[in-house]
């Protein structure tokens, strides 16, 4: 197999981010499972992509109500995982 060079790889992936591909990814299947969290009990929760979004959105909207915007950096002190979108969500 051969390796990509950096110009490739640059051309493959011009204009798209992050927030594209995720938003891609939502309208293309958001019926599936998007994430899974295990619980201590060993079952899992799980959200689909659109469930995701949703939280996505919900936890935008609550830092924008703060006064953040386009451009602002945001620190988050808190454990990985999907509880950091869910409790901006329930604000």
């Amino acid at each position: 197999m051969r390796e990509i060079t950096r110009d490739e790889l640059d051309q493959a992936v011009e204009g798209q981010t992050i927030i594209s591909r995720f938003l891609d990814t939502i309208r293309a299947h958001p019926d599936q499972v998007g994430l899974r969290e295990k619980q201590p009990d060993g079952s899992f929760t799980e959200w689909t992509y659109a469930e995701y979004a949703d939280h996505v959105a919900g936890a935008t909207a609550y830092l924008q109500g703060l006064g953040g915007g386009a451009g602002d950096r945001v620190v988050l002190v808190m454990r990985d995982g999907p509880a950091f979108l869910l409790y901006f969500h329930r604000r």
